[in-house]
């Protein structure tokens, strides 16, 4: 396969609680955008926490928008994939989300829903953002931080 062309580019990667597309005006908005996620858990009585993850249910969607380069008569296709990697870089998840640009299309938002993120511990997260166009190989476009506090009594 080959490296990634560039008849696409990224432009933006949001990670928030909801996203709403306004039907009218296409316009976008984000519902309570995420950097940080403090979640507490009370063990039971002989209960540990699994050391090889823990899948905290939390409903959040990562909304990317990316521009055709190419001229706007030309589609083209591609593939989003989403990496969910912990603070010692073991992945955790991966997800991903095929997409066309047609003609006469200039930008696209992808929002890609989460329903739970299977973690390990406390530190900074990252989901790693890859774009792969026809016949190309996935490319790394972008890295989206999300710190998780983990308080466990």
């Amino acid at each position: 396969m080959k490296k990634a062309s560039q008849k696409i580019n990224h432009e933006w990667s949001v990670l928030s609680s909801s996203s709403i597309v306004d039907q009218d005006s296409n316009n976008l908005s984000l519902i309570n955008t995420i950097e940080q996620i403090a979640f507490d858990a009370q063990l039971g009585s002989g209960e540990t926490f699994n050391k090889e993850g823990e899948v905290i249910p939390f409903n959040m969607v990562i909304t990317t928008r990316l521009r055709k380069l190419i001229p706007a008569n030309l589609s083209v296709k591609g593939s989003l994939k989403i990496d969910f990697v912990d603070p010692k870089h073991s992945q955790m998840g991966t997800f991903s989300q095929d997409f066309e640009m047609g003609a006469d299309i200039k930008n696209i938002r992808i929002r890609s829903g989460i329903a739970g993120l299977k973690v390990t511990e406390s530190g900074l997260y990252h989901f790693e953002i890859y774009l792969k166009e026809e016949d190309m190989d996935y490319e790394k476009i972008y890295s989206l931080p999300l710190e998780m506090i983990l308080n466990i009594s």
